[in-house]
């Protein structure tokens, strides 16, 4: 039976539980540990959805790794607007960095990660998102490593919000009203 919770005026029913994240997330970092087996990786976490897949991740990751993080930003109170960056840490020169999402719907946040990077680093850029909604992306990007293709629903938990509510739910929830 799914769960279902209340946030602010919005109610979400569980969709992926805990254990089925855990295993994606290991099943992923087996494939992201075997693929860079032979060089260092820096990690490179959108902030702050991404956080809960990162710390997940790097619980399984079997290859020597840098962590740094970028925070985005598109709102300036409540209108939209142009998409803006603060690096957190330093990116490397050289190597591999492989940007950590939590989502990746219209693709526009990778699309402008990728396009930074390519002006600070000659490193190789490889994007893992935890969640996918193909349907939704607008831009041309590829994501590497994809936890789950889901629909075109709004969705929250495990670092995922609602008006800054439902983080740190341990499971992926739908919106259902």
């Amino acid at each position: 039976m799914s769960k279902l919770v209340r946030l602010g005026d919005k109610s979400f029913q569980q969709v992926i539980d805990y254990p089925t994240l855990e295993e994606k997330i290991r099943e992923m970092a087996d494939n992201i540990s075997n693929d860079y087996a032979d060089r260092e990786l820096f990690l490179l976490v959108v902030m702050n959805g991404a956080f809960p897949f990162a710390a997940e991740l790097m619980k399984h990751l079997r290859v020597n790794t840098e962590v740094g993080f970028i925070k985005l930003s598109s709102y300036q109170a409540t209108e939209r607007g142009e998409l803006t960056a603060n690096l957190l840490t330093p990116l490397p020169k050289q190597g591999a960095i492989l940007v950590l999402e939590d989502i990746v719907d219209s693709g526009n946040s990778i699309f402008f990660i990728r396009q930074l990077i390519g002006e600070q680093s000659m490193a190789s850029v490889k994007i893992a998102s935890l969640l996918h909604k193909p349907k939704a992306c607008r831009s041309d990007v590829q994501v590497d490593y994809i936890g789950f293709s889901i629909e075109n629903d709004f969705v929250i938990g495990f670092g995922l919000d609602y008006d800054h509510l439902g983080r740190t739910l341990k499971g992926i929830y739908q919106l259902t009203d």
